[in-house]
């Protein structure tokens, strides 16, 4: 049997030993100055608790809304976007979030559809994010940004009931980025009911012809107005 005195001292380079361990193994679990910290708790082999706050930067960004001609997109941007779909977005909802941009070079990392867009509209200005990052940063940032948006994907029984309840409202799908057609698509792959026909608009009742009471001669109703027959 151990002295309480070795026992505390078995302790204390076992604490120690799981802080380096950690520390070495995961960097992040590092607390650091500034950025958002997130703690994480970890079990020594002693079976203590001991939290940790990993550091997660929030790089420094400043918005300003600057001349279009001001920036420019990415030359390595290799992601093909529907700017016709961006239009009528920006048309419908104006900018509602600031595009990305370096800041030592002009260069958007994310948004180039829709400076792109905005061009096209004549737009003289545009709200953007400056990012104070160098080149090797400013390329991974422009890749995660349009990957992360590839490996996304949609709760379909959702975006169903989604659109399918827009529908049923004045704008219907405008300004979503869907059409009924693309509505229709997911109905039949979910093997959900169709769309109901929209009730065609009602023929207007022709009025009764006018006749002559003296010699009989009618007039009917046609698209100008009453016609003789």
């Amino acid at each position: 049997m151990y002295s309480a005195t070795a026992q505390s001292v078995f302790a204390t380079n076992a604490t120690e030993q799981a802080k380096t361990s950690n520390t070495t193994n995961a960097p992040w679990l590092a607390p650091e100055k500034g950025g958002m910290e997130h703690t994480q708790t970890t079990e020594t082999s002693l079976g203590e608790t001991k939290s940790y706050a990993p550091t997660i930067t929030v790089v420094p960004m400043n918005h300003e809304t600057i001349p279009i001609t001001n920036i420019t997109s990415h030359p390595q941007n290799v992601r093909q976007g529907d700017i016709g779909s961006v239009i009528e977005s920006l048309k419908a909802h104006g900018q509602y979030r600031p595009i990305v941009v370096q800041k030592s070079t002009g260069h958007i990392l994310a948004g180039n559809h829709t400076w792109q867009a905005a061009k096209k509209l004549k737009m003289k200005t545009i709200a953007v994010t400056w990012l104070d990052v160098d080149d090797d940063e400013a390329l991974r940032i422009l890749l995660v940004d349009n990957r992360t948006n590839d490996l996304a994907s949609y709760d379909d029984h959702g975006l169903a009931d989604l659109l399918t309840g827009l529908m049923k409202t004045e704008g219907k799908l405008s300004g979503t980025g869907f059409d009924p057609d693309d509505l229709d698509s997911l109905l039949r792959a979910l093997e959900l009911p169709p769309l109901p026909d929209t009730p065609d608009e009602p023929e207007k009742p022709s009025r009764s012809p006018l006749r002559c009471p003296e010699c009989g001669f009618e007039w009917h109703e046609g698209k100008d107005g009453f016609e003789p027959v």
